[in-house]
């Protein structure tokens, strides 16, 4: 219910409300990364929702964060661009080792 309901909805209200002067985008950006970082924080160690495997951890949630939200932006905008700059993000990604069997 979450994948396809809370982050689509979450989605549309962070580009909805993406503001044109540049300070109010990076405080907007922040803010977006702080939120779903804090909940996936809690999810993480509170309520025990989700676990990370294979290298993972929330160092690397925050990253992937502070990449999505701004490459969200930039695919609404400039979509080619966006897949250009998704493609390198693959490839950092694939420095974690998943196992074909758990893709089955």
């Amino acid at each position: 219910m979450i994948i396809f309901i809370g982050y689509p909805s979450t989605i549309l209200l962070f580009l909805g409300r993406f503001p044109n002067v540049r300070w109010k985008q990076g405080l907007w950006v922040s803010f977006w990364v702080f939120l779903y970082s804090i909940l996936e924080f809690i999810k993480l160690h509170y309520l025990n929702l989700i676990r990370h495997h294979n290298g993972w951890s929330m160092t690397w949630s925050v990253v992937f964060n502070i990449v999505m939200f701004p490459l969200l932006f930039t695919h609404h905008k400039k979509p080619l661009l966006a897949w250009g700059l998704s493609v390198i993000w693959i490839l950092l990604l694939k420095m974690f080792p998943i196992p074909l069997e758990k893709l089955k």
